[in-house]
């Protein structure tokens, strides 16, 4: 797994907060490409 710090942490919540529209999509295609990789 990928080494995740606090200010991935804060990014990611800014995005969540200004973008939700685009958070939204990003979580789908995460989601997306991990069933891919099962």
């Amino acid at each position: 797994m990928a080494k995740v710090n606090k200010k991935d942490m804060e990014i990611a919540a800014l995005l969540k907060k200004h973008h939700p529209d685009l958070y939204a999509e990003l979580s789908k295609q995460t989601k997306s490409e991990r069933k891919k990789q099962s």
